[in-house]
């Protein structure tokens, strides 16, 4: 985990000052490899939905697909972030805690920067169609040192936007560059698994 030292910082669109305290934050997404360790120790489901267009992301016989350790595990509703983050002993962050760690303090558009730039995440503009490793994208890297915080996955936070739906923030691969700015926010039902829905987790600065 990387800590993000407490302090102001621009938030939202609106670059709004605003304080947080301390926290640590997981440098990467989860992984299908560290989501395995949690579905062996708790009996968890595994990643599945009866969908098929969700087939290919779906884990078979209780393992993830050939070649996909070390990418971010999707097909998990809040809950089942929830209680990964609460088997680790850890939480999942609040929209605000999640775009500092990704944009720091100065309010840039990206992890990188204000300008996109292709190169750096895995957005539609990319072109892969699928997600990566967590650690592909060297250029993503926040000013914190967190990857991944622009596409590949959106990640949960524990934010509710309306009554049983929460805010998911980073964009993914299948959304544009638009979707991938620190300050842009979506929001869907708790019960909700997507193929292009993650999360990372934080923890209170003891």
């Amino acid at each position: 985990m990387i800590l993000v030292q407490g302090g102001e910082f621009l938030y939202g669109f609106e670059r709004q000052m605003i304080y947080m305290a301390s926290f640590l934050i997981d440098t990467y997404p989860v992984t299908n490899i560290e989501y395995a360790h949690f579905i062996e120790a708790t009996g968890h489901r595994a990643p599945f939905l009866d969908e098929p267009w969700a087939e290919p992301y779906c884990w078979k016989n209780g393992t993830w697909r050939e070649g996909r350790a070390k990418h971010p595990v999707v097909l998990v509703s809040y809950d089942d972030a929830l209680a990964y983050a609460q088997w680790a002993g850890k939480r999942l962050p609040t929209a605000e805690e999640w775009e500092k760690a990704a944009r720091g303090t100065d309010g840039r558009e990206y992890p990188w920067g204000s300008e996109f730039i292709q190169a750096n995440c895995n957005t539609r503009e990319s072109n892969l169609g699928i997600t990566s490793n967590v650690d592909a994208f060297e250029g993503s890297i926040s000013p914190y040192g967190c990857f991944d915080m622009a596409g590949n996955v959106w990640e949960w936070t524990s934010m509710l936007e309306s009554p049983g739906r929460f805010v998911i923030k980073g964009g993914s691969f299948t959304r544009n560059c638009f979707a991938a700015q620190c300050a842009y926010k979506s929001a869907v039902p708790s019960p909700h698994r997507g193929i292009d829905v993650g999360f990372r987790c934080v923890k209170n600065c003891s």
